[in-house]
């Protein structure tokens, strides 16, 4: 369906998660230590099991939310693989969703307690997630024409689709 993301998006999305990993190295370990231990190897069960349930939310939320926007994609010549980036409500969702994607996946991965500071003590990094969260619900909900317009984002179509979109990315976020 050709979807592509436009430069500035992914310079954008780029900025923001190098801001986030910024703001990861910069938590503090807490001044104790937890008679808990992290696990010894990346095949603990808890991480595989951590992993394949993140791909499944990530799936099934990405196929949903693409799926819903068929109805109002016109299959032209813009929606062939090699032309150039032309904004449409599928661009617009698959954004959307890498962006929240990004966020949600520095929420759940984030080691915080018994190890490290809590997400909510990590002041800066708690405040940064939730300004990536409200600058996707403005962009949805196309508060602020010059967000969307600088996100190379097209209007949505009706306030249902709008509506599907952000229950969605919120019981992703949610799950």
């Amino acid at each position: 369906d050709g979807v592509k993301n436009g430069d500035f998006q992914m310079t954008m999305l780029g900025m923001a998660m190098g801001v986030l990993f910024l703001l990861i190295s910069l938590s503090k370990p807490l001044d104790t230590l937890s008679k808990l231990r992290p696990p010894k190897s990346i095949f603990a069960p808890s991480i595989v099991l951590s992993v394949l349930l993140q791909f499944v939310f990530h799936f099934v939320t990405l196929v949903y939310i693409v799926r819903e926007t068929d109805p109002f994609i016109v299959r032209d010549e813009s929606t062939e693989p090699d032309t150039d980036f032309k904004p449409n409500l599928k661009n617009n969702v698959v954004f959307l969703y890498s962006w929240t994607m990004a966020a949600t996946t520095f929420l759940v991965n984030y080691e915080g307690a018994p190890f490290m500071q809590s997400f909510k003590e990590n002041s800066k990094l708690y405040k940064g997630i939730l300004g990536m969260y409200a600058i996707a619900l403005v962009a949805i909900l196309d508060i602020f024409e010059f967000v969307r317009v600088n996100l190379e984002l097209v209007p949505f179509p009706n306030d249902t689709i709008q509506t599907k979109i952000i229950i969605a990315l919120t019981v992703y976020t949610l799950l």
